[in-house]
């Protein structure tokens, strides 16, 4: 019997290889991703250059304001709150332009800005109230003081604006301050003052002194000297002794706050002389 004879090959391996570190598959998928995003934001600047984006946008924003006029999205009613001084014709000639226009291409910053450039408006909010309407709410200076400076008069409103208004004819009880920097002051003094307001109505005039202290007149003759700090401490003595002793009623031109342990009074017809505070001896 014929015997069958193999052949047989070793397989030849290949040598065995080091294993790749685990980080390199991650590194080579970001590296992609990197390239890819870059391809991408250099389309995009192509696009941006060529002003096909903003061709876009504006045909886009075109059809939305069509179809918002189409539905009835038109500037035809005005709602104006919170207004005293402001007329309403000043307020409708502020914003005549923007009636008829689409109410969703009103800039609504653009027509507070309009406002506030109104005499009397302080600040002002708007918004849209669909299908037809801008609703605006004005908040108004409140006007506590004339300033005198030099051969000029202007209002101050509560936060030492100046109100750029006129005709001050209706003003004259508020009183009148003087001082370079009395604007930026007078916020502090009136709240000072209105700790006791039967005493505050009385006050006719202030003068910033030295950019430091204040001197007011009362009914308008008696002048107060008051001190630089602890207003509010010495305006609030001054109307106790009022209260206790009437001392306003007598013939007096002046009286000196500015020391917190002695009350200087200066009559019509006495020299200066020093009155001691309550809780100090004589």
């Amino acid at each position: 019997m014929r015997q069958l004879s193999y052949r047989i090959r070793r397989r030849q391996l290949a040598p065995r290889q080091r294993p790749r570190p685990r980080w390199v598959r991650p590194a080579q998928v970001l590296l992609a991703a990197l390239l890819t995003i870059g391809a991408l934001a250099a389309g995009v600047r192509h696009l941006a250059d060529s002003g096909a984006f903003a061709t876009a946008r504006e045909r886009v924003r075109a059809e939305i304001l069509a179809g918002s006029v189409a539905a009835g999205l038109v500037v035809r009613d005005l709602i104006a709150e919170g207004r005293r001084r402001t007329t309403e014709g000043e307020i409708v000639q502020a914003l005549a332009r923007y009636r008829g226009m689409p109410l969703l291409a009103v800039d609504l910053t653009l027509v507070q800005q309009r406002l506030e450039q109104l005499p009397w408006v302080r600040t002002a909010t708007v918004r849209r109230e669909l299908p037809d309407t801008l609703v605006v709410r004005i908040t108004e200076h409140r006007p506590v003081a004339i300033w005198h400076q030099g051969d000029r008069r202007r209002l101050l409103g509560s936060d030492g604006e100046v109100i750029p208004v006129r005709d001050l004819r209706g003003f004259a009880a508020l009183p009148v301050i003087a001082g370079a920097a009395a604007p930026e002051r007078i916020g502090a003094l009136l709240t000072a003052l209105a700790y006791e307001p039967e005493l505050a109505r009385r006050v006719r005039r202030a003068a910033l002194v030295g950019g430091r202290r204040w001197t007011v007149w009362l009914d308008p003759q008696i002048e107060v000297r008051l001190p630089e700090d602890e207003v509010e401490e010495a305006w609030r003595y001054l109307a106790a002794r009022q209260r206790e002793d009437a001392i306003l009623a007598r013939a007096i031109e002046l009286i000196d706050l500015r020391r917190r342990d002695w009350l200087v009074v200066r009559t019509a017809a006495e020299p200066p002389s020093p009155r001691p505070a309550p809780g100090q001896g004589a």
